[in-house]
């Protein structure tokens, strides 16, 4: 973020510049933040939402402390932007004024929205998008750097192959503001190709047939998770359940939290009246993990998602390996998503939270239920993530 230009910017609103004097109005950061990042004049330049100047290029005279970069650089996660917006947050000091300024990078994969309405930048006016500039905005996607669950599936697809009652009922509802639904006259193949589930030829791709059919293993190897509940420590042991689970993404992720139920065990601690249950592992952690391997695996790797449940732990094995991973702590967020369509979907549907938040929310409900600390292995020869899970305590 270069000093000089942001200065130069800062003197009045514009095509590039949204001025606010606080981060109170977190709908009209959001909204610019989203516009930026559609750059519908195609300029290929960042946008700016500078917070603590006013509308006039004065300055607000606010306190940039850390609590205001954390919540403008909790845009980037929260879920409420999608796809995720490319963002940079800095405390800057501009013309003798303190500020925080947001860099916003355009969409690889427009359009973007937030909270389910698709916002534009028109001269230094942020507005909803027209259904012809979301057809501009959605042609202007970069083919060559679409991720794998962007891509036309191969053998060809038609839109036929997919079940639309999924797409209709559950997704759209979810996905997109109620009233805009309502006023919305587009068919079918518009909304799915305004939403990214479309090839430019109006194909699907491989987030469509993973979402929006319910044998995505007919287009793909393995799409599908191995359950497989042993009696006893090592392989071999006699196998106590076995299941194949099939289907959608979305229903492959409530069928095995249905068999994470069935096989949780819990114990009865009874001190004078009190009745305490305490289960071996705590489902809220199961569910964090299980979908976070739905969203991040490697669907090209010719392997399914692995559960194995043994007397003493749980394995969950991955295809893939941490994706874009550069070193640090994965722990505290995934900067990059394999999967970001797929990722998008399991948003809307209530299955992810906001984003880089399931890792830690798992292994803060396995402190508290006394379970060891999970045990991570994302350095393998073959490319895969491998979770290991011991009881409580």
């Amino acid at each position: 973020m270069d000093d000089a230009t942001l200065a130069a910017l800062l003197g009045r609103e514009s095509e590039r510049v949204e001025l606010t004097a606080a981060a109170k109005d977190a709908a009209k950061v959001g909204k610019a933040i989203c516009a930026f990042a559609n750059d519908i004049a195609g300029s290929g330049e960042p946008g700016y939402v500078v917070v603590g100047a006013n509308d006039d290029g004065s300055c607000a005279n606010i306190t940039v402390d850390d609590e205001l970069l954390k919540r403008l650089s909790e845009f980037h996660n929260d879920g409420k932007i999608l796809p995720q917006p490319i963002i940079s947050v800095t405390a800057k000091v501009l013309n003798g004024c303190q500020v925080a300024a947001v860099e916003v990078a355009p969409a690889y994969s427009p359009p973007v929205r937030y909270n389910g309405r698709c916002w534009i930048r028109v001269g230094p006016t942020t507005r909803e998008a027209t259904a012809d500039e979301e057809r501009k905005l959605s042609e202007k996607r970069r083919e060559g750097d679409l991720t794998f669950d962007q891509r036309e599936v191969r053998p060809l697809a038609s839109i036929d192959d997919l079940d639309l009652s999924i797409f209709e009922r559950e997704y759209l509802p979810a996905a997109i503001a109620p009233e805009i639904l309502a006023q919305n006259e587009r068919t079918t193949e518009h909304q799915m190709r305004a939403l990214r589930f479309l090839s430019r030829d109006g194909n699907p791709n491989y987030a469509a047939m993973l979402c929006f059919t319910n044998n995505p293993h007919l287009w793909l190897s393995c799409p599908y998770i191995q359950f497989v509940r042993f009696d006893g420590a090592e392989i071999p042991s006699p196998v106590r359940n076995h299941k194949e689970i099939y289907g959608s993404v979305l229903r492959q992720i409530e069928q095995v939290e249905a068999v994470f139920v069935a096989n949780i065990s819990e114990s009865v601690d009874i001190g004078g009246a009190r009745r305490v249950e305490s289960p071996d592992y705590p489902m809220v952690a199961l569910q964090q993990y299980i979908r976070n391997a739905v969203m991040h695996r490697d669907y090209e790797y010719p392997d399914p998602i692995r559960v194995y449940w043994f007397n003493d732990r749980i394995e969950i094995t991955n295809p893939g390996g941490l994706y874009n991973y550069s070193g640090g702590d994965f722990r505290k967020g995934f900067a990059a998503y394999r999967n970001p369509v797929v990722a998008e979907v399991l948003k809307a549907m209530n299955f992810v939270e906001r984003f880089g938040f399931g890792i830690p929310s798992a292994e803060a409900e396995l402190e508290k239920n006394g379970n060891p600390p999970p045990e991570y292995d994302y350095n393998t020869e073959h490319g895969r993530f491998h979770l290991t899970l011991r009881p409580s305590q």
